[in-house]
């Protein structure tokens, strides 16, 4: 069977990520092996391709019914495996955003830290170099690997994606430049700022729309805000600042944790994030008290409870009352908890990253002990 899907780094990522805040809380060495072995997992995934800065979405041991066609290839390193093409910036942000936090919390020697350095590197300046485009090893753009000014200024099919993708790629720049302190990277942060206003982009980040909520990528959005912590020194800081409180403000009603973690480390920056207002440590400790024991998609159907209030808006039954995430077949934070899932059957089950992430980044940021 096939285990491979479309985005095996940004999936990987979230646990290496949730380990590495293990690690830093508890010092357990166990923790930091489970973070590395996972990294290396997502290393072999830039390993594969054979193309520096290009990493697959999916890896497979070369097995009948699988062959190198338009999107598995033909590893020109390993000849034992194939690679999926055609990467997107789901798993570019996976990557990116997961990076800097092992090189913090997890690599402790000049080698460890050698080799998630050179990663980010390696992926951010072979965007740069082609126009912040992601070229596949056709030589084409991916369908999804899209930062230049002329897709997100220029083209209206990206109009949709223009604060997202502006403030991603500030994200991966400000890093890389943090990190190897590289003038080329700041002399890119300031062109696309200065010239090409991604500065400005960014605070519409997420949503046009005010009502196009999409819970799958919002993990797009604050992931690389997370990144976005350390920029304070950054030209476009207040920018990001408006960015995030906007964003914030039209997600916090799903009281999914990991978002309020992500806010709260920003407040946290900015001084006490106790005394803000805007904390909402109440929502990170319900939603991780209220998450289920077991992570198989069990059929739910809350339609029927008369404690439930819901819109009979047309194509779409939408609930107006956040129940416990215990009670819904949503799990994790990339499902909408407010529309019941119609196609559960008790034949699947979720990994448990989204959860361990939430919980070791609140105790890492010292929210819960």
């Amino acid at each position: 069977m096939n285990l491979a899907t479309d985005n095996d780094g940004l999936w990987t990522s979230i646990y290496i990520a949730a380990e590495a805040f293990r690690y830093a809380v508890t010092n357990d060495k166990v923790a930091k092996n489970y973070s590395w072995n996972s990294f290396q997992a997502i290393k072999f995934l830039n390993d594969v391709t054979g193309i520096k800065g290009l990493m697959a979405r999916a890896v497979e041991k070369k097995i009948n019914g699988i062959g190198d066609n338009i999107i598995w290839r033909n590893s020109s390193v390993f000849s034992d495996w194939l690679w999926k093409s055609d990467t997107s910036s789901d798993e570019v942000v996976g990557h990116l955003w997961v990076y800097p936090i092992v090189y913090s919390l997890v690599a402790e020697t000049p080698e460890e830290k050698k080799q998630a350095r050179d990663l980010i590197y390696n992926i951010v300046n072979y965007l740069r170099e082609n126009g912040y485009l992601l070229i596949d090893v056709t030589g084409n753009v991916t369908s999804w690997g899209v930062w230049a000014p002329k897709y997100l200024n220029d083209d209206p099919n990206w109009y949709v994606d223009t604060g997202t993708n502006s403030m991603q790629m500030l994200s991966f720049l400000t890093s890389v430049y943090q990190m190897t302190g590289n003038q080329q990277f700041l002399d890119s942060i300031n062109t696309l700022c200065k010239k090409y206003h991604y500065d400005i982009n960014m605070v519409n980040t997420l949503i046009v729309h005010p009502d196009d909520i999409n819970f799958s990528d919002d993990q797009l959005i604050f992931f690389p805000y997370y990144t976005l912590l350390t920029s304070k020194k950054m030209s476009f800081q207040p920018f990001f600042e408006r960015s995030i409180n906007r964003t914030w403000f039209l997600t916090k009603n799903a009281k999914l944790s990991i978002w309020n973690v992500i806010y709260g480390a920003f407040l946290q920056s900015l001084g006490n994030p106790f005394e803000s207002e805007d904390f909402d440590l109440d929502s990170i400790i319900w939603s991780l008290k209220t998450n289920p024991t077991s992570y198989i998609y069990w059929p739910v159907n809350n339609t029927i409870r008369l404690d439930v209030s819901y819109s009979n808006n047309p194509g779409e039954q939408r609930f107006l009352t956040l129940l416990p995430f215990d009670e819904l077949g949503c799990l994790g934070w990339t499902c909408d908890p407010f529309i019941e899932i119609p196609d559960a059957d008790g034949y699947a089950e979720k990994d448990t990253s989204s959860w361990l992430l939430s919980y070791w980044m609140a105790r890492y940021h010292g929210f819960i002990v």
